[in-house]
Parts: structure tokens; C-alpha cells; sequence
């Protein structure tokens, strides 16, 4: 690995970040999971507003639910860390839970951003020779 040699540290240097692609990789969330997200958030939305609100119980429910799915698809599709597939799940799972359709569009923003990731991805694959 390469190093920056200062006065008093060794600090080990990073590759500089590459712009909009590592942000999607960051922040993207799998496309298919996304997806089964927002289709069930307007599902549910659909079924509170014709029942004036009475069941935004079962929303949260619902909501809190899906992150178990949501985590494993994150954590072995999506090929994350634990904690940022669990992190990425309950934030989801939490904008199912809220009683309103306008949340999934951040949820499929997310997941758009994921689909620019797993693209960024197949078409910068990760030097082999480097690692240890």
C-alpha cells in the first residue's frame, strides 16, 4: 500500500475518489429490493388512504418487517458490509413505515443510484494484483 511519509506520521494514502460512481456505491441500494420497496409502499399507501389512515399501524409494521429481507439482499447481492446493509435497510424500512407514498421516491432514487453503481462496477473491476 502506499504511503505519505510526514515529519511525525505514516499515514496510508487512498486512491482519490472517482467522482459520481463511488458516490453511488455509497449510497445506492439494490435495484430489485428498491423496487419491491416502492411497490409495496404505494400498496400500502393505497389501503391507508382508502381506510382514512386506520391501518398506518399495519404500515409500520410492514415497514419494520422488510428490512430483515432488505438487509440480506443488501448484505449478498449487493455484496455490503453488515453495517451498512443493516443501516441501508432500517432507513428504508422506516420510509415504507411512514404513512404516505412520497417517501418511496427516495427509495427508488436509492435505487437508481445502485443500478449506476453495479454498472460502475462491471465496468471498473477491482485490480487483483494489488491486493494483499
Amino acid at each position: 500500500m502506499y504511503e505519505i511519509r510526514t515529519e511525525k506520521h505514516s499515514l496510508p494514502a487512498y486512491p482519490p475518489p472517482d467522482g459520481f460512481g463511488q458516490f453511488a456505491e455509497a449510497c445506492g441500494f439494490h435495484p430489485a429490493s428498491a423496487m419491491g420497496l416502492v411497490a409495496i409502499d404505494w400498496m400500502m399507501g393505497t389501503l391507508e388512504v382508502s381506510s382514512l389512515f386506520l391501518f398506518s399501524v399495519i404500515s409500520f409494521f410492514v415497514g419494520c418487517a422488510l428490512t430483515i429481507p432488505c438487509a440480506l439482499i443488501q448484505r449478498y447481492a449487493y455484496r455490503e458490509s453488515w453495517g451498512a446493509a443493516i443501516g441501508k435497510a432500517l432507513l428504508c424500512g422506516l420510509l415504507t413505515a411512514i404513512p404516505t407514498p412520497l417517501p418511496s421516491l427516495i427509495t427508488g432514487g436509492m435505487g437508481l443510484l445502485g443500478l449506476i453503481a453495479m454498472r460502475h462496477r462491471r465496468a471498473n473491476p477491482p485490480n487483483t494484483l494489488d491486493m494483499h
